[in-house]
């Protein structure tokens, strides 16, 4: 059952509720009573629902973590680019060679976080989609 099904069962509960307030008990107990099923149903959607908003809140916090991780490790690359651009790294072997390293790794790790990204992307949309 969609998310809007789920909702609509949700709006007809809330109709059949207000009714019986409103002491048309005759046909709310008809009523009611053929849609006892019904109420099962938007029972279970409405957990789903809350499942679903729960997940999503978490695909929206971990990629926003991940989007965040990204944004570092993209500002020290920069930073170490930005280095490379003056001579005096140069002078020092060492220096320039662990900076290397470093810019090496946090590429590789910058490329891993971009794919986990769109992945999580892809998992959210087909996840809102359906």
């Amino acid at each position: 059952m969609s998310v809007a099904a789920g909702a609509d069962a949700l709006d007809a509960l809330a109709h059949t509720r207000d009714m019986l307030d409103s002491g048309d008990t005759c046909w709310g107990r008809q009523f009611f009573i053929g849609f006892s099923g019904e109420v099962d149903k938007a029972r279970k959607v409405a957990v789903i629902c809350n499942r679903v908003i729960g997940t999503r809140g978490r695909y929206d916090r971990h990629i926003e973590r991940i989007e965040r991780e990204i944004e570092g490790l993209d500002s020290r690359v920069n930073e170490i680019e930005l280095l490379f651009e003056s001579p005096e790294t140069y002078t020092d072997a060492a220096r320039s060679w662990a900076l290397s390293e470093e810019l090496a790794e946090l590429k590789m790790r910058s490329r891993e976080r971009v794919l986990q990204w769109e992945a999580l992307l892809h998992q959210l949309e087909a996840m809102t989609a359906s």
